[in-house]
Parts: structure tokens; C-alpha cells; sequence
């Protein structure tokens, strides 16, 4: 039940959910199945979105009735009123990443479109997710260190390198504006400021200089999620690179999740970098946890790159 939990929380694609495991519940079992997601305390708080609890329920009566299994009356009470008000107008929800290993819950804030206010950094992507995960069973790698995410989004990876693999300083940068005041609330839902050990700021790729950086954030450690997609980057991308990495005397190394939708846009990616002297290794993948799931349907890679 608590993989169920972690997957309802984070959203996690209802279609891709094993409901078999679920459709020979007791009465008992349906009710703490429905205290665990749809009344958990932290969806009352700050709720997924409304649509995804509507599917989610709807989903798990259907693999019931479909065993001919008994429906809980507090399951088709639920599914009422969700379905009255699954269509809420905020245009932004949350999702809560659970990790177990670490004791640590990470609360995002949202967009409920993929694209919103002219950019995609507005919602969590499966990269963040596959490198989250890897910093977290290779936290050696960033303790003790001063990071800088470049691409933010939501700060899923910045956040658990703050949280919990003991990074001296994290700065989430996003050149979005919109990004980086949903950066800043994320913030503010997972951090005291009186004690935080993280940042959010605008870096824009192309006006990167010296100046940005001082001796308590020049970044030892680059992250990276989803950030090569979209071949038009690249040279920006690179550039800044190129720019962080000269400033820091080629002493940091970048760590970069990537969803490889189109392989020849991957090895466009790495031809740039080598153009420019980098070189990339691609790290042990590591899959879904008890930690943090999700979908694996599209091939992501890890690299660390360094000159």
C-alpha cells in the first residue's frame, strides 16, 4: 500500500498502475487504501489535481466491480463528489514526492498543463525523477558541495540534493520568470528560510559572466534535467557551459538526466560538447525505487561531463 501511496501522491500515470493488485481488497483494505491517497493529510492540505484523484478512483472501482468484488460505500461516496468537482479552475495543483530511505517528503507545486505561460520548467518531467533518484544513491558524489541546477523546472533535483544528499549550497536557476516564482514558493514549501541551505535565481544562458557567481554559490557540481530536448539550446547551453566551467578553472563536473527521445538529437548534443572539449560518460542508470517512481516507458540516460 505505501508504493500506491507514493504513486497517487506524485501523480504517477493511472494507466500504468497494476490495478490487479488491487482488485481483491477487503473492506478494510479499501478504506485504508482511501486514507493513505485520497484523504491523506497532505492531499487534503495540498491536493493533486482534482482530475488525476477522479481517474485514480475511478480506476481502482473499476478493477472491483470488474472482480465482482464489494465496493466500499466511503469509495463510492468519494468518487461522487470528485467527479462533481474534478474540473476545478486553479490552474495549478501539487504533488508530493515521498522518500522513505531518507525520511523526507518534497511537496511540489505544479502546473496542470504541460506547457503553460510559454514554457515547459512549470511541471516536474520524468528526468528530474530518474535524477533525483540517482543523486540520492550516489549522494557521496555532491555532499559537502556548492551546486548550481541549470533548467530548474520545479527543483525536484535541487531540492532532494539540499534535503537529503547534505549538498553545502544548492541554487536553482531557470531562465523563465514564471519558473523561478514557482521556484521560489516551492521553496518556501519545503525549507525554513531562516536555515535554508538553497536559492532560486533568473540565469539567463546567454549573459552568463563572473559577476553571477561569489565564493558561497560558485557551483563545484552542475545539474541538469531534460535541458537537451530541443536541438535550438544547444549552442546556448553549451555556452554556458563552457562559460561556468572556464570560470570555475574546469574544475566542476556536470551531472545531466536526459530523456533520449530522438537519438540524434542526443548525439547532436554530445558532438557540441565535444566541440568545446567536454568530455561525457554515461553513469549506471539506476531505476525506480521505493523512493521515487516513474514512468520508464521512454529511455533516459545519466551523464557526468567534465573537461
Amino acid at each position: 500500500m505505501n508504493l500506491l501511496q507514493n504513486k497517487f501522491l506524485s501523480g504517477y500515470a493511472v494507466n500504468k498502475i497494476n490495478w490487479q493488485d488491487y482488485q481483491n481488497l477487503s473492506w478494510d483494505d479499501q478504506s485504508q487504501l482511501l486514507n493513505c491517497t485520497i484523504l491523506h493529510p497532505l492531499n487534503k492540505a495540498q491536493p493533486v489535481k482534482k482530475s488525476y484523484q477522479y481517474a485514480f478512483l475511478k480506476n481502482f472501482v473499476k478493477a472491483l466491480e470488474e472482480n465482482n468484488a464489494e465496493v466500499h460505500d466511503a469509495v463510492y461516496e468519494q468518487l461522487g463528489l470528485l467527479c462533481q468537482d474534478k474540473d476545478d479552475s486553479d490552474n495549478y495543483a501539487f504533488k508530493h514526492y515521498c522518500i522513505p530511505s531518507q525520511k523526507q517528503m518534497v511537496t511540489l507545486k505544479e502546473s496542470k498543463t504541460f506547457i503553460s505561460e510559454g514554457t515547459t520548467g512549470l511541471c516536474s518531467w520524468q528526468a528530474s525523477l530518474a535524477l533525483s533518484e540517482w543523486l540520492l544513491k550516489h549522494s557521496e558524489k555532491i555532499a559537502n558541495k556548492k551546486i548550481l541546477e541549470l533548467g530548474a523546472g520545479t527543483g525536484l533535483s535541487g531540492i532532494v540534493a539540499a534535503k537529503c544528499c547534505k549538498a553545502k549550497f544548492v541554487t536553482l536557476s531557470d531562465g523563465s520568470p514564471a519558473v523561478v516564482n514557482l521556484l521560489r514558493e516551492n521553496l518556501s514549501l519545503n525549507f525554513d528560510n531562516e536555515d535554508s541551505n538553497i536559492e532560486s535565481r533568473l540565469l539567463l544562458w546567454e549573459d552568463v559572466s563572473e559577476s553571477d557567481f561569489s565564493e558561497h554559490n560558485l557551483p563545484e557540481v552542475l545539474l541538469g534535467a531534460d535541458i537537451t530536448y530541443d536541438n535550438s539550446v544547444f549552442p546556448a547551453l553549451v555556452g554556458v557551459l563552457d562559460k561556468i566551467f572556464t570560470i570555475t578553472g574546469n574544475s566542476c563536473k556536470l551531472f545531466l538526466a536526459a530523456t533520449i527521445r530522438n537519438e540524434a538529437t542526443f548525439r547532436e548534443f554530445l558532438s557540441f560538447l565535444e566541440a568545446k572539449g567536454f568530455s561525457a560518460n554515461e553513469e549506471t542508470y539506476v531505476r525506480p525505487s521505493d523512493d521515487l517512481v516513474w514512468d520508464e516507458s521512454t529511455p533516459i540516460r545519466i551523464l557526468s561531463v567534465t573537461r
